[in-house]
């Protein structure tokens, strides 16, 4: 879109590019929905035996989809207070220029797609190890613009952070269906979905309001502290997910 703008080109252009995309998109969706077919009923042909019905509150009842709710508000959260928020602090609050955000913002969003091309290929067999990295690497990022070195470490440490945060979502839909497996599974995360939708409006909302009541520069130990919390709630929901796994096999 800064490219249409500085092109001398009306928004208008901007949104017909997209539409465009979109169609493409459904094109190959189309093309290749009998693949989709297969796989769902690969998956419904796995859990068969235990695709039972269960209530919706008893599922709100587990301590593993409560926490799971609370992680999807926290990683949807941080990853558009990152995407909308940090361009207002690096060209209000750190006087940089907007052509060059609108680069780094592009780049951030471009390391989701890069991040989730490379740990796709790594599949989904040590979700623990590469959650633990990503949240490593989400808070070196963050410190790095926090402590403000440079452009070049502010941009180093944004696309960090889109980095790190690229295969936290995907991966803990991979790990409530390994835990929870089938019906459930499928109620969990369609419930977990709720906190993705709570979370992408209402912690960038919070964001807003620390940098209005304090200064731009609020936004960056907010991102930390949520940073803190998700590895934090990650390990507590895996200690649960343990303990419900060995009451299972006792049971």
């Amino acid at each position: 879109m800064n490219v249409i703008f500085e092109s001398g080109w009306s928004w208008q252009v901007g949104y017909a590019f997209v539409s465009v995309a979109q169609f493409l998109l459904f094109i190959v969706l189309f093309m290749t929905r009998g693949a989709w077919s297969a796989v769902d009923a690969e998956r419904a042909e796995k859990h068969k035996s235990d695709d039972q019905p269960i209530s919706m509150w008893l599922t709100l009842r587990m301590p593993f989809v409560i926490i799971g709710i609370v992680l999807f508000i926290l990683v949807t959260g941080v990853e558009l207070t990152a995407g909308h928020l940090t361009p207002t602090l690096f060209i209000d609050g750190r006087g940089l220029d907007e052509y060059l955000i609108a680069g780094w913002i592009t780049f951030y969003w471009g390391s989701f797609t890069i991040g989730r091309f490379i740990y796709g290929m790594l599949g989904n067999r040590n979700i623990t190890q590469l959650i633990r990295f990503s949240g490593a690497t989400l808070l070196i990022g963050i410190a790095l613009i926090w402590a403000n070195p440079s452009e070049l470490g502010n941009f180093i440490g944004l696309g960090m952070i889109g980095f790190a945060l690229a295969p936290i979502f995907p991966l803990m839909i991979a790990n409530t269906e390994r835990v929870l497996g089938g019906h459930l599974a499928t109620r969990a995360i369609g419930i977990q979905m709720v906190g993705a939708s709570i979370g992408f409006s209402v912690i960038p909302w919070i964001a807003g309001l620390l940098a209005e009541g304090f200064s731009l520069e609020a936004i960056i130990p907010y991102m930390f502290v949520l940073g803190v919390a998700l590895i934090t709630l990650y390990e507590l929901q895996r200690v649960v997910a343990l303990r419900q796994q060995r009451a299972e096999v006792f049971d």
